[in-house]
Parts: C-alpha cells; structure tokens; sequence
C-alpha cells in the first residue's frame, strides 16, 4: 500500500456520522469491464464533439487521434475532463455529451455496496450523502444502475440521505465552497470531523474536504478492488462487516 493511499484514511471512524460518495471509483470501478466500457463510450462522446465543434468554428481538422491526445493531456492538467473539453470544443458542452450516453447498458446492480449503505445507517447511523461533478441525468442513472433503484425512490426510502450534482452550487470539486454547502445543508452543527469522504481523485475528493477538517478516505481504484474495499471499510469504521 502506497503512502498516499495510507495518508488518506480516517483518523476517528467512531466519529463519523456522514460520507459523502463520490460516483466513479468506490460506486462500479470495482466491475472493471463493465466500468471501462462507460468510460470510453463517454469519452467517445467527448472527443466526437470536439472534432465537430473544431470543423464548425473552420480551423484546422483534427482527427480523433489528435483529439484523444489532447484531451487527456489537458485532463491531466487540469485534473477536469469538463474543463479539457470546454477548452478543446470552445463551450459548455461536459451535461449534453454525457447525457447521450446511458449507464444503465453497461453497468450491473451491486447488492453488496446497497447492503453495506444500508448496514450504516441501520447499525452506525451512519447517513450517505452522493456528490458528483458530472451530469446530474448520468450520475442518477448510474446510482439507479448499481444501487437498483432511482435516486427518488432511494431519498424517500432513506437509503441516502441527499444527492448532490454540480447543478445545485456554483462551482465543482475541488472548489472547497462545495463541501462546506453539503455540510451546511446536510447538518448545521456537525462539526466537519463527523463527514468522511469517500473518492478515488486525491485532487478533487481527498484534499479539499482535508483541509476543511473533514475526514476522508482513498478509494486506489489500483489497489483497492472488488472484496478488498470491503475489508478496508470493515477496519476503519465498520467493525462487523466483513
């Protein structure tokens, strides 16, 4: 286990009342094929989209090849796959590209994470919040495919406590303004060491809810697979989930 992945752990799980999810890694990164094959049919979207906007603005053509490259280098930059695409496209277009794509076809329904979210709440009294950059009609219709049932349903069931998306602030991760809103809106006097966030993007998940004091812990979608999440949830805040 790396040192940054030790790092990024909770420092007192007997104090978490709140985790905050990210979509993405601890959510189906754990069904690789499944997960890759989204992956690349949104990116698809994305690198389609820069390639037209490219052809209507009447600058030089750029294939998909050159595209692709550019896109993930800026990506990597900017650690924002909406931030390379509005560069690379000239506007907005992160919402339309990933709604054209639907995560239901690829991904499959995880009993073990819908029983693990419900386990907290029922045995810790543990609330999950979901907060998500990405479009909101995407990251309901992957919550609906992996959790079984549609974010509506899951709110007014209590199996999560809120869903956030980046249409309900201004600004996204990293911007620190988006977590202390989910910590004003979810529990006014919470003190920020009773959240824990939960993601597999150190910039964007890890560090900004760090320094605001809140408690996090790093999904290494490399390191941490499939039984292993659970085993590292069951050692630092579930005790009787193994």
């Amino acid at each position: 286990m790396t040192k940054d992945v030790l790092e990024y752990v909770p420092t007192e799980p007997d104090r978490v009342k709140y985790i905050i999810w990210d979509i993405g890694g601890p959510f189906y990164s754990r069904h690789d094929h499944e997960s890759d094959e989204l992956n690349a049919a949104v990116d698809q979207e994305f690198l389609e989209k820069i390639v037209s906007e490219k052809k209507k603005m009447k600058l030089i053509d750029i294939d998909e090849d050159t595209a692709r490259e550019e896109f993930y280098k800026i990506k990597g930059q900017t650690h924002s796959a909406r931030k390379a695409l509005e560069e690379l496209a000239g506007g907005d277009y992160f919402d339309e590209c990933m709604d054209k794509v639907d995560p239901r076809e690829y991904l499959i329904k995880d009993d073990k994470l819908y029983n693990l979210i419900v386990q907290l709440k029922n045995e810790y009294g543990i609330e999950s919040i979901i907060l998500t950059n990405g479009s909101e009609l995407f990251k309901k219709r992957a919550v609906e495919a992996v959790l079984g049932a549609d974010v509506e349903s899951l709110l007014a069931d209590g199996v999560i406590h809120s869903f956030y998306s980046s249409q309900d602030f201004p600004g996204i991760k990293p911007d620190p303004v988006v977590f202390e809103y989910v910590m004003q809106q979810t529990n006014k006097k919470a003190a920020p060491i009773n959240f824990l966030s939960i993601g597999d993007e150190v910039v964007k998940d890890i560090l900004p809810p760090k320094k605001l004091g809140m408690q996090v812990f790093y999904f290494d979608r490399q390191l941490r697979k499939a039984h292993e999440f659970y085993e590292l949830c069951s050692q630092y805040w579930l005790k009787k989930t193994a």
